[in-house]
């Protein structure tokens, strides 16, 4: 029997790995990083401009951590 009067919570936290900090960063941290505003990043994302690899994950914009270390360091 399906219940209709329940709902259904959805969680955007990224899930912590054994290792570390999830792979992907949001919009916020990325771009606190950058020296940039988010609403800026993002339009660089969706123009195919991003300085950092980033992927739609969960209909959200997400960009490499490892790929952003190697930026702000200058490795990139």
């Amino acid at each position: 029997m399906h219940d209709r009067g329940m709902t259904t919570t959805t969680h955007h936290t990224p899930i912590p790995t054994p290792d570390g900090p999830p792979p992907w960063a949001d919009a916020e941290e990325t771009a606190a990083c950058l020296g940039i505003t988010p609403h800026t990043l993002r339009r660089l994302a969706r123009e195919g401009r991003s300085p950092v690899t980033v992927r739609r994950v969960g209909g959200r914009w997400r960009w490499s951590r490892a790929d952003l270390t190697r930026f702000v360091s200058g490795q990139a």
